[in-house]
């Protein structure tokens, strides 16, 4: 399963995110507002709760460079669990 491949770095990402005073949706948004390169920050929210985390990261200070660098260890984009459209190239054992 797809969700099985990512789940350790999931895990150690909310540890993370608490250990530094945030929710994970908030740390995941902050981090993509102070990522070189992104323009367009994109959040969709089905919930007034879910607009409060998005409006929280907006106004929270940016990452320092160092938390920016520890959340890159975290950098699963090359697994195919990552991406929805390989997940049928996702081992299952």
């Amino acid at each position: 399963m797809a969700a099985a491949a990512v789940a350790p770095a999931l895990e150690g990402l909310e540890r993370l995110a608490g250990r530094w005073g945030y929710e994970l949706p908030e740390l995941a948004i902050r981090f993509a507002l102070d990522t070189p390169g992104l323009d367009v920050v994109l959040v969709g929210v089905g919930s007034a709760d879910e607009l409060d985390v998005a409006l929280r990261a907006r106004d929270r200070a940016r990452l320092a460079p160092e938390l920016m660098t520890a959340l890159a260890a975290f950098d699963r984009a090359a697994l195919d669990a990552a991406h929805p459209e390989r997940w049928d190239r996702v081992s299952t054992s």
